[in-house]
This record gives C-alpha cells, structure tokens and sequence, in this order.
C-alpha cells in the first residue's frame, strides 16, 4: 500500500512539477508569482523549497495516509467497520459516493481553520505557509500532525456504512489533488488539457487568512472569509468596522 501511494504522488505531483517547473513548458506565463521557487533559503530542510516539499510529502504525507488505510482494510476485514454493498444498498452506495467530495471539502475548510488558531498555526500549520510561492510539491508539504488532521477525513468511512471503493475515492482525492490546487499556475493549462491551477487557493497562501477552503464549497463566502484578489482584503467584520 506505501508503495503503491507513493508512486500515485510522485507521478501525479511529479509529472505536474516536472512540465512546469524543470521543463517550464509555459515559462512564467500564467504563474501568478513569476519567482522561482526557492533553492539557496535556511526556512527549508535542506536550504531547497523544493526539496523540503517532497521529503515533507512522500514521507509524512505518505505514512500518514497509508496508516489511516491499513487501518481501515483491517477495521473492515474484523466488521468493527460498518459495511454496505451494492447489492444490500444502491441506492445508498451511489449517495455516499457522490456525497463524498462536498463533504471532504468541508472537513477540509473546517480542519482548516481549527489549525489557523494561533498555537497551532505557530507550531504545526507554519510548516505549509512557509510556501507563499507554492508549487505541486507544496500541496501536502506539512507537519505530522497536520497529516493525520488532513487525512482524518477518512475516518467517516468507521462510522457510516460504507465500501472499500468509496474509502479509496475519498483517499485518492484527498491526497492526490492539492498538487493542482498549488501550481502557482492559472490554468486550466495547455489548452485546457490540464484542469489545474487555483487562484482562489494561492491568495490564501498570499494573505493566510482568507480563502480556507474550495472555491466549490462556498464556506468562506458565508463565513465572511472570501477574497477575489481585488483590493485589499479585509474580513466581513474588519469591513462592517471601516
């Protein structure tokens, strides 16, 4: 299972890393900051951006989610996880899968902000922001502790019947889609071949406390944390005070 989940990251992360930023197949065109990313930098392991994000990755990243699956095919496999098929419930099965996006993504906004509380900012969450210029490596370049928080998505899967398929989508998801998320591209790229790239996601790399979660899932526009890049930005309550 590790190694399988390391080789899904790497090609996917790695393919992205490779044709934007070694080959630079668009050069800086539609990078939203038209820096590199950093190679000679004391904030990073091995004074390399890049370098730190992969190791931070593939080897926390990678045990972390590989942990929450072993546990879950062996929680299955004893019945101490609820289980439906296709065949005790379709209906079912179809609405929990399709349900799972909205859902990751709210697990996602709200993980997301429990961490942004200063202590945990201060001594977990730093690690992340320390990618103002982010690229595909940067999307799961976080602390232990972030990892199992993030992944912890998975965990609805031990308290609602469910199915190995659907575990493995919300898994996949999860763990192989922020390297679009953090291109540092506007995209979609080459002529639309890529759907990645996130504008909404980088400002808040840019200004940290906007932005929390997905542009799909409007939490931030109800809770008063929605920026477009246009102007300054000020929460909804630092606006009602101006």
């Amino acid at each position: 299972m590790l190694l399988r989940n390391i080789a899904l990251m790497w090609f996917i992360f790695g393919m992205q890393h490779l044709l934007l930023y070694t080959f630079k197949v668009l050069g800086s065109k539609r990078k939203y900051n038209p820096q590199w990313q950093e190679k000679k930098s004391k904030r990073f392991l091995f004074n390399n951006q890049i370098a730190d994000n992969i190791f931070m990755s593939t080897v926390s990243g990678g045990l972390s989610r590989t942990a929450y699956e072993v546990f879950y095919v062996w929680a299955a496999l004893t019945r101490l996880a609820p289980l439906v098929t296709w065949a005790d419930n379709p209906v079912w099965f179809i609405v929990f899968f399709l349900a799972i996006p909205i859902y990751r993504e709210s697990h996602f906004y709200f993980v997301h902000r429990t961490i942004h509380w200063k202590p945990l900012m201060r001594n977990i969450h730093y690690i992340h922001h320390k990618n103002p210029n982010p690229g595909p490596w940067s999307g799961l370049s976080m602390h232990p502790v972030e990892h199992l928080l993030y992944f912890s998505v998975v965990l609805i899967h031990f308290i609602v019947p469910s199915h190995p398929i659907p575990f493995f989508f919300n898994s996949q998801l999860t763990a192989l889609t922020p390297a679009g998320g953090h291109t540092g591209f506007e995209g979609p790229l080459l002529r639309g071949f890529f759907p990645i790239g996130d504008y909404f996601h980088y400002l808040h790399h840019r200004y940290v406390s906007c932005n929390f979660g997905t542009s799909t899932v409007p939490w931030d526009r109800w809770l008063g944390r929605f920026h477009n890049g246009e102007g300054t930005y000020r929460t909804k309550k630092e606006a009602k005070e101006a």
